[in-house]
């Protein structure tokens, strides 16, 4: 019986430390840590730290980029881009720009393509100094491969807030030799992949090479059936 009281009451008192334990605040426990002589570690230096206001403020965003507001006329479009580099991994200055009319498709009509360099080189070399710019390093073993071809798809889009220009690199894809046809194809590379982030980085910059973006001219009924006459005399 005695036996019996005996664990109860140790049971009791077992609750009892339990309803009055407490839980001590991070920062006392480190601070004791910190007054018994032990090593705090990383981690706890910087929560003592913020604890104290001490610590490092929270990074401030990065400065915004300056907008580009998109010419009057200017319309929505999809562009097709043919860069290419030299046999030093940087982009040579061959460079092709395919302005699409309506949704993209590479089997598209010709009279729904027209050649940005043909009749705005402005724009055509603003493109290429922009991914110029992301795509340079100056240790030679990061850079691009040498002498390749890479197609980059964009949207150059008008933002309703503001009428700024926004363009959203859609696909990069690299051409790439057949080992069995010995054909050239175009492989539409992965996200994740070194070479398609470094081309993808320009997006954030490539709306100033649209700021003064002209449209396609107009095109003629009848050009072509004159100019293949002329051609024949």
């Amino acid at each position: 019986m005695a036996k019996a009281q005996k664990k109860e009451t140790k049971a009791s008192k077992s609750k009892d430390t339990k309803k009055k334990a407490k839980v001590i605040p991070i920062e006392k426990a480190i601070s004791k840590k910190k007054a018994d002589g032990k090593d705090l570690t990383p981690l706890e230096k910087a929560r003592l730290a913020r604890a104290s206001g001490k610590g490092k403020a929270k990074s401030k965003k990065k400065n915004a980029l300056p907008i580009f507001k998109a010419p009057e006329d200017f319309k929505p479009h999809f562009l097709e881009v043919l860069i290419k580099t030299d046999k030093d991994g940087l982009l040579s200055n061959a460079i092709k720009a395919t302005r699409y009319q309506g949704r993209y498709d590479p089997q598209a009509d010709d009279k729904k393509k027209a050649d940005l360099g043909s009749y705005d080189p402005a724009t055509l070399l603003g493109i290429l100094s922009r991914l110029s710019m992301t795509t340079f390093v100056t240790n030679v073993t990061k850079r691009l491969p040498a002498n390749k071809t890479y197609k980059i798809l964009m949207r150059v889009n008008k933002k309703s807030a503001d009428d700024s220009i926004s363009v959203a690199i859609k696909t990069i894809s690299v051409a790439e030799k057949s080992k069995k046809t010995g054909r050239v194809k175009a492989v539409e590379m992965d996200k994740k992949d070194p070479e398609y982030r470094k081309i993808r980085k320009a997006s954030r910059i490539l709306p100033a090479a649209f700021k003064n973006v002209l449209m396609p001219p107009k095109r003629v009924r009848g050009t072509k059936v004159k100019k293949e006459a002329e051609d024949d005399e």
